[in-house]
């Protein structure tokens, strides 16, 4: 999917809705071969558009993407790479993406429609480009369609005029071809549009005591609007030198906030770059004010308008009526009313994401179907009643005990819940930083020289993308992180505080806490910024810890473990009243590990046959184990399933399964518990299931003798 803005709609009538003429211009860089006519287009160069570019395969649909329409799709015929092509077709070098078009075609394709198929919601905010995951084509297949051409066929159109264009506009650069004195005139002032449209949102929300006046303007004329080429946000407003009051520009002062209405649609906000100039045109004086327009994703119309502005709580008088909006062309709005509309404008937005994320959660989880645990009703408890008391949780035990299973297993079914959107996981190590937590600077690939960006890590990256978002995070083995250096600011916001960054991105990097008491302003600025990562009481941190490693990992701090509920997810019980419980690894007995495994199990062989034959000798192995170094049931899962893909007989099966899988585990025992512990394994145990005692079906000289390998023990048999 590919957004085509204003800057570029004029490009992609030249290079794609017509066929690129190659033949026009002289000196073609190489990479570009011998054309003649044809469809191409171009993606600026940066680490997303790179990676999405490089995903891109011929055979791929573009689908082009203007105000709220899908308008036209074609299909990738070839790709290349090269900084000069872009430079000679769109003379922009960061244009590197090249791609080349066949079987175009116009369509009318609404937004919302689209975003059904795709099952984004409704306010998903895509920008740039943008490859559509497999998993998300399902909703198209779902309504009917078999191939993307059946679909492309339902909303095609035979208009001939792209979208909201008129048909017979002039070039993009037939202005200066023309001389136009008033673009020659403003290209010329010395002023540097930098502003971003949030920047000036916020401004106007926050209305402090030094706030700029602001400015309603209802445009007509399109040369206003379109930009100077190569400073694209670099516009004007003009009117003649009269005595009309709305025609009065030298009221304008730099640092000025105006309100664009053009077209039946609020197109942006702009900042005034300096005083008024008075220009000689076609023999009549004119204001011109330089401003730096910064255009808003999606016109807002009329009608979305007027639904922000008519409600009893807010007062017409300082506002333009926006039902009428010819009644002038420059109209100074109240500040205080300013800050309202745009409070109500983006809070339309906000309510269906930011406010509601503000919810108290109501969890109900269950434990995963191929787990077992004695206690799965007390473990399901407490993990309910920790994460909607507002408690992060921390899920402790030995390995192998499901933890992350569990954890990711709660991430999933909170996601269905309307103020969680998905979860990330991510694996703790001991030379994690906050660069990997919360982000940094690292080099603009899209600028030249040595410039730097802020960019975020897994943390942040929770709470904003294309625009907020409530991803839950999981980290496994927390305690594998040296905590104060990997997670430092985060302390303060796992208890409901707001951190400012040490970063800066075209304003501070923050981390906002909002909730139900957060004032509407400050919801609007968290939701509006893009530097502005909102944490909401419907957030939650998931992490686990292997406590077997615990002694030699990080300690983490009174502080930081304050702010975590611990739950313990343990071993069951493997042995009662004086017997070892094989039932728990017994086929079709109801009750234990056995059947789930069974499910579970795709490869090579039969884990049903396996647990059938062995049982018993596994569970015996699994409970003289356990004497010395618990272990969880994944890793009898795991010598279960090595069992069934083994090709020789049980015996040795299972004793090169004890070798490869349990060895491991015995590291940093003392070696006399190493030596009594692999004795201990040949002497008979009573088991549940059968009525004669089990000795493990081991060899056991071949395990002696790699015990010597592995810890350097001599073992001998109990007698010798």
């Amino acid at each position: 999917m590919q957004p085509v803005g204003d800057n570029w709609i004029e490009w992609f009538k030249q290079t794609v809705h017509t066929p690129y003429d190659f033949t026009a211009k002289l000196n073609p860089p190489a990479e570009l071969g011998e054309r003649t006519q044809e469809r191409v287009w171009g993606v600026p160069e940066g680490e997303r558009n790179d990676s999405q570019f490089e995903s891109l395969s011929v055979g791929d649909y573009i689908l082009f993407y203007r105000r709220k329409v899908f308008f036209a799709v074609a299909e990738v015929s070839e790709k290349l790479r090269s900084h000069d092509a872009g430079e000679w077709i769109w003379e922009n070098r960061a244009s590197w993406n090249v791609f080349f078009l066949t079987n175009y075609r116009l369509l009318n394709l609404p937004r919302n429609k689209m975003w059904e198929y795709l099952d984004y919601k409704q306010n998903f905010d895509m920008r740039g480009f943008r490859r559509v995951p497999e998993d998300r084509l399902k909703g198209i297949w779902d309504d009917g369609y078999d191939t993307f051409i059946d679909l492309f066929d339902d909303y095609a159109t035979q208009t001939p005029e792209l979208p909201n264009l008129e048909a017979n506009q002039r070039g993009i650069g037939s202005d200066w071809e023309n001389g136009s004195l008033v673009t020659r005139e403003i290209n010329q002032l010395d002023v540097t549009p930098t502003t971003e449209i949030d920047e000036l949102i916020q401004t106007v929300i926050t209305n402090g005591a030094d706030s700029p006046s602001t400015y309603w303007v209802n445009q007509g004329d399109e040369d206003e609007i379109k930009g100077v080429r190569g400073r694209p946000n670099l516009a004007y407003v003009s009117a003649s030198v009269d005595n009309v009051w709305h025609h009065d520009l030298s009221q304008l002062e730099t640092g000025d906030i105006l309100f664009h209405y053009y077209d039946g649609a609020l197109i942006g906000l702009s900042r005034v770059l300096q005083s008024a100039l008075i220009l000689k045109l076609n023999g009549q004086d004119r204001y011109v004010v330089p401003v730096d327009l910064c255009r808003v994703e999606d016109p807002i119309s009329k009608a979305e308008l007027t639904e922000a502005i008519v409600d009893e709580t807010l007062s017409l008088e300082q506002l333009p009526l926006f039902l009428a909006p010819k009644q002038g062309y420059l109209i100074e709005i109240d500040s205080s009313a300013a800050s309202e509309l745009l409070q109500r404008l983006v809070q339309g937005y906000s309510r269906d994401t930011l406010t509601k994320y503000l919810d108290p959660l109501r969890v109900e989880i269950d434990l995963p179907d191929k787990l077992y645990f004695d206690d799965a009703r007390e473990i399901k408890h407490d993990i309910e009643a920790s994460l909607n008391s507002g408690k992060h949780v921390i899920l402790t035990g030995p390995p192998g005990t499901g933890k992350s299973k569990i954890a990711k297993s709660i991430a999933e079914q909170s996601s269905e819940l309307e103020q969680v959107d998905g979860y990330r996981f991510v694996t703790a190590t001991s030379d994690m930083t906050t660069y990997d937590t919360i982000g940094g600077y690292v080099p603009n690939r899209s600028a030249e020289g040595d410039e730097l960006e802020f960019r975020a890590r897994q943390f942040l990256s929770c709470f904003r993308d294309d625009g907020v978002k409530n991803d839950w995070l999981i980290i496994d083995e927390i305690n594998r992180a040296d905590i104060d250096k990997a997670f430092g600011q985060l302390f303060s916001v796992l208890s409901g505080d707001s951190v400012e960054l040490p970063y800066d991105d075209d304003g501070a990097v923050q981390i906002e806490w909002v909730d139900s008491n957060t004032q509407d302003n400050r919801l609007a600025a968290a939701e509006s910024s893009p530097n502005i990562y909102p944490v909401t009481p419907s957030w939650r941190l998931l992490a686990t810890m292997n406590t077997q490693d615990k002694a030699s990992l990080y300690e983490m701090s009174f502080a930081f473990m304050r702010r975590f509920n611990f739950i313990h997810i343990g071993l069951p019980e493997l042995s009662e009243n004086s017997e070892i419980r094989a039932s728990l690894l017994k086929p079709g007995s109801g009750a234990g590990y056995a059947d789930g495994w069974i499910n579970d199990y795709d490869g090579a062989g039969s884990v049903n046959t396996a647990l059938e034959t062995g049982h018993a000798d596994i569970a015996v192995l699994w409970a003289t184990i356990n004497e010395k170094r618990p272990i969880g049931p994944s890793i009898v899962k795991d010598i279960a399933e090595y069992v069934a893909a083994h090709n020789g007989d049980f015996e040795a099966a299972l004793t090169r399964a004890t070798v490869s899988l349990v060895f491991p585990q015995l590291e940093g025992l003392r070696p006399d518990e190493q030596v009594a512990l692999l004795r201990d394994l040949n002497t008979e145990s009573a088991v549940d299931t059968k009525a004669d005692r089990v000795t493990p079906a081991l060899d056991f000289e071949t395990l002696y003798a790699k015990a010597d390998d592995f810890f350097g023990i001599e073992v001998t048999s109990a007698d010798e």
